[in-house]
């Protein structure tokens, strides 16, 4: 049924027919590495657990989860600090607003029903991406505090993200 399915799709729009295993996705370049766009994503991604924290005070039903937010709000508050004074020391631009990104996030948990599961599970891919760039920013930054800003906060990150993923398995 699927594969016909597909076929009269493929008819309709004019597509060839395929199979999916024959199909080679090409992966995007990943971006080159610039200590601005890091602190720029940086900042924001604080901003917005900050803020995601803030909102679970008062929409999280689970009392793990509000606990768990409320590290979140500490923690993210203390690395906005020490990123503002890194990046005002490397003549680095900070966002004073989320970007676009992390707005989009914001907007769609603040509403949302199921607001612990969805806000844990955007946390594990938060703190997944971030301890990606953390690592990137370790391995290629050429900016010293830059280094030492990751080196510090790269743990702490990876608390977040195996203490978000025992809330997530909690909660199955």
């Amino acid at each position: 049924m699927l594969r016909t399915l597909f076929l009269l799709v493929a008819a309709l729009t004019g597509m060839a027919a395929v199979r999916a295993d024959d199909v080679k996705v090409a992966k995007p370049a990943e971006e080159a590495y610039t200590d601005a766009s890091f602190v720029a994503n940086a900042a924001s991604c604080n901003m917005l657990e900050v803020q995601l924290g803030q909102l679970a005070a008062t929409k999280a039903k689970s009392e793990a989860v509000k606990k768990y937010a409320e590290m979140m709000v500490e923690d993210h508050r203390k690395a906005s600090e020490q990123i503002a004074k890194l990046a005002e020391k490397a003549t680095l631009t900070v966002p004073t607003k989320l970007n676009a990104e992390h707005q989009k996030c914001f907007d769609t948990l603040k509403d949302n029903e199921n607001f612990d599961k969805e806000y844990i599970t955007g946390s594990i891919k938060s703190h997944e991406m971030g301890v990606k760039a953390f690592k990137r920013a370790i391995a290629e930054s050429k900016d010293a505090g830059i280094k030492e800003f990751a080196l510090k906060y790269l743990p702490i990150l990876e608390s977040h993200l195996e203490q978000a993923k025992k809330l997530q398995d909690g909660a199955k």
